[in-house]
């Protein structure tokens, strides 16, 4: 991590408060769109995560493929869909289409205030 912060790969400084909670893991950085390359699967084994909740850029990329992998190795996803976007190309809508496959796929798609409804509903923390 030498160098890393301010380095301009840093992470945003609005999100830096909520990424070095105990709860938050970080994985090294992938390679291609989904996890193959990454450590994901061994910080969810070593956590003994079974579920996912997914945001982030490139929904129609990134996401969904992550999404399909985990899915296809058992894991249980969901996505924030307000906190999530695909990049504007002419006459495509990138984003609703990945949201329409990914309401086939997951489990849920929230918004924001129904996922933090859902956590204060069910005392999670």
């Amino acid at each position: 991590m030498k160098g890393f912060e301010d380095s301009g790969a840093d992470f945003l400084y609005q999100f830096k408060q909520y990424l070095s909670k105990e709860n938050i893991i970080i994985c090294n950085p992938h390679k291609i769109y989904g996890p193959q390359t990454t450590d994901l699967y061994l910080q969810l084994r070593k956590y003994k995560i079974q579920k996912i909740l997914m945001a982030g850029m490139s929904t129609n990329l990134n996401l969904e493929s992550h999404t399909r992998h985990l899915l296809e190795d058992g894991y249980e996803v969901a996505v924030i869909a307000d906190a999530s976007a695909s990049a504007k190309l002419p006459g495509m809508d990138t984003f609703e289409a990945a949201l329409m496959n990914l309401r086939m796929i997951t489990s849920k798609i929230f918004t924001t205030e129904e996922f933090e409804q859902t956590l204060r509903n069910t005392n999670l923390k």
